[in-house]
């Protein structure tokens, strides 16, 4: 395949990794607009939200790790157009999965414990004022792409609970351009 596209293979795995597809020894590279800003927040490991790594590898941790409460922010210089936000949830892949040898299945699968439940995400306004533009309750997905169309100053992450868990783990907590 390299031979035959080669100017759009680099576009095809990044493609692939926003879909979340695993591809070793490659990085999924962060929104510009995530690139520009500045990161703050509660708990540990702030930074790994940008890392491009969605999963942690058996000898490395690439995600943010906090307790429901906490946050993380996007902070700009300047006003900027956010045209939405990807989110990248641990759904605790490391767990070894069994399928149900039995049909019909008599439950549906739970939910893993630590992925976020509910969450908000707010803006700040030139004028410094914060507000809610997006809030879930019930979120059982581990990759969300939520569309916002707001001009920000910044942007900020608040987890409220998960499905269990004490913590919570983010891989990715992307800013993306309109």
């Amino acid at each position: 395949p390299s031979g035959l596209y080669p100017d759009y293979i680099a576009d095809l795995q990044q493609t692939l990794m926003e879909d979340d597809a695993w591809l070793p020894g490659l990085h999924r590279q962060p929104d510009p607009l995530t690139c520009e800003a500045r990161v703050t927040g509660d708990g540990d490991g702030t930074e790994r939200v940008t890392d491009g790594t969605d999963r942690d590898r058996p000898d490395e941790i690439h995600a943010w790790e906090a307790v429901p409460g906490d946050e993380i922010c996007w902070e700009w210089e300047q006003p900027v157009q956010a045209g939405g936000v990807r989110l990248v949830f641990d759904s605790d892949l490391s767990n070894n999965k069994r399928m149900p040898c039995a049909y019909p299945v008599s439950s549906r699968p739970k939910t893993p414990k630590l992925l976020v439940k509910s969450f908000r995400i707010e803006s700040r306004s030139a004028t410094g004022q914060w507000e809610a533009v997006y809030r879930e309750d019930e979120n059982y997905q581990r990759v969300l792409e939520i569309p916002l169309e707001v001009e920000t100053t910044a942007l900020r992450f608040i987890p409220e609970s998960t499905w269990g868990d004490n913590n919570f783990h983010v891989f990715a907590w992307d800013v993306v351009g309109p």
